[in-house]
Order: structure tokens, then C-alpha cells, then sequence
């Protein structure tokens, strides 16, 4: 009977996740490889934002993308959409 079920989900720290998912990605694929988690490239100034986030210094910040390897697979802006969408399904259901 699901009106007797509490379901209790614990959401962990989004940076200490991301963290994690250095150490072991699962299915997701970014590039990481020079200092992780990696969740803004530098751009020079000019280029076109994936926002219109800046640094202190004008330069533009966009977003890394994220591949996740799953039936079917799904492109993320960055690791922390892929956060997002994850404990987003729980506070949906």
C-alpha cells in the first residue's frame, strides 16, 4: 500500500558529488582530464557565451558538456544539469 511508504532519499553535497564523480565517472564522459570536476571553460573575449556568465577579468565563462552513456543517451550542459536532472526525478515522482 504506498500510502503507509515514507520514502526517505538523502541528497548529497553537489560539489561532493562532482568530486566523486572525478574518481569514478560511471557513465558520464567529460572532459576532466586537467583539473576536475571541470564545470567552466575559459573563453577569450569575443567568444560566444553558452550565458552571459563573465569572469572578473571579462572573460567568457561556458559551460563543459556531459555525455551520459545510458539507453538512450542524454547530453547535459554541464555536470551540474547532470545533478540537477538526478534529484530532480526524486522531487518530481
Amino acid at each position: 500500500n504506498k500510502t503507509t511508504v515514507m520514502p526517505i532519499v538523502m541528497v548529497r553535497d553537489p560539489y561532493s558529488w562532482m568530486q566523486s564523480m572525478c574518481n569514478n565517472p560511471y557513465n558520464a564522459a567529460w572532459p576532466h582530464a586537467e583539473h576536475c570536476p571541470n564545470l567552466a571553460n575559459r573563453k577569450s573575449k569575443g567568444a560566444v557565451p553558452a550565458s552571459n556568465n563573465t569572469d572578473n577579468n571579462g572573460k567568457f565563462l561556458q559551460t563543459v558538456p556531459v555525455l551520459l552513456k545510458c539507453k538512450p543517451n542524454a547530453n547535459f550542459e554541464s555536470l551540474v544539469h547532470v545533478w540537477a536532472a538526478w534529484y530532480k526525478q526524486y522531487l518530481e515522482a
